[in-house]
């Protein structure tokens, strides 16, 4: 049995470790700036896709913690004034939502009930299923022979 022990005097750090989104400039871009990141700021043996990748959740979780901000990224080639890497732009911020585009607003009165009867088109009812089974077959055999037995038995 593996022997542990309990420590009384030590102090719990205040440090967390710093997001790996927190590394880029996130925060710093304006509406329609963007930075550049070459493939070689990225881990070594790594594609350009993989980067992406990477990349692409970053600004995910930044975005998220950063709301209501927007980004997007691209793969960029030779023809970006940077060269070969990727490309992340901040965007206009989302639209916020539908009930803080109308507070304070004083609430429109409804238009009045269609009062019209609407009739539903008729549907055809389902044809029953036969309650016989084929003549001959092994369910009608086996049926006949449990009403018979049943049958015997009521009378006896």
């Amino acid at each position: 049995m593996m022997t542990i022990e309990i420590d009384n005097d030590v102090l719990l750090t205040n440090k967390r470790r710093q997001a790996k989104w927190q590394s880029f400039p996130f925060e710093q871009l304006e509406v329609g700036q963007s930075f550049h990141i070459k493939l070689d700021e990225f881990e070594e043996n790594k594609t350009i896709q993989e980067a992406s990748k990477e990349l692409s959740v970053m600004a995910i979780h930044a975005a998220k913690r950063l709301a209501p901000r927007k980004f997007s990224l691209r793969t960029v080639g030779e023809d970006d004034k940077r060269g070969i890497g990727i490309r992340v732009w901040r965007q206009a911020d989302r639209i916020p939502s539908l009930d803080s585009l109308f507070e304070g607003e004083e609430a429109q009165e409804s238009p009045e009930p269609v009062t019209e009867a609407v009739q539903a088109p008729k549907l055809k009812k389902p044809k029953p299923r036969a309650q016989q089974a084929p003549v001959g077959s092994p369910t009608q055999r086996r049926r006949h022979a449990r009403q018979a037995v049943q049958q015997s038995q009521a009378t006896h």
